[in-house]
């Protein structure tokens, strides 16, 4: 596999296939992908509670925090706006970085942060081929990078914002789950 066959800074869009599923419904961002795996946040499941709430702290309560995946679903993550720098961060795209500083925590309390921003807790993990293979299956759908899509639109409105981009009718994919 050569490094252009991997996803980094794509979207998942989970496809029929994966109904009743943690995954169903949802719109991942895949943070890293390589021969090892794969590492993603899903982005369109909002947790119903605030960044204030999580950390129980003032000044961050309209920070909601959605649920970036079953693993670790109580490590805090941070996609963020590249203008500011923290350590330890990691560079998705041109577009998008994550984060899991504490440092970024005071910045927004200081309105200092960076400009756009989403909370997450837990990820999602594929194990070496294990993407791949779900792909073969039809399982996702993928779908190129989109700041707006991701910071801007609502999260119940990614998946049809990021297949309306590509031209797909999600209303027209089958929900037939038999292997093919």
């Amino acid at each position: 596999m050569s490094t252009s066959d991997f996803l980094n800074g794509r979207f998942l869009l989970a496809l029929p296939r994966l109904d009743g599923d943690f995954f169903s419904g949802t719109v991942t961002l895949l943070i890293e992908h390589n021969t090892d795996g794969a590492f993603g946040l899903v982005v369109n499941q909002p947790g119903g509670l605030s960044l204030g709430e999580v950390l129980g702290r003032d000044g961050l309560e309209g920070i909601p925090v959605h649920l970036g995946g079953p693993v670790e679903p109580d490590r805090l993550f941070f996609l963020h706006t590249p203008e500011a720098r923290y350590e330890g961060a990691y560079r998705v795209n041109d577009f998008v970085c994550m984060s899991t500083s504490t440092a970024l925590i005071e910045d927004v309390r200081n309105d200092t942060g960076p400009r756009r921003l989403m909370a997450l807790v837990g990820y999602a993990g594929w194990g070496a081929g294990q993407l791949e293979q779900e792909l073969k299956q039809e399982i996702w759908l993928t779908a190129s990078f989109s700041a707006d899509i991701l910071f801007e639109v609502p999260a119940g409105e990614k998946m049809t914002a990021l297949a309306n981009r590509m031209g797909v009718d999600l209303n027209l994919i089958s929900t037939d789950t038999r292997p093919h």
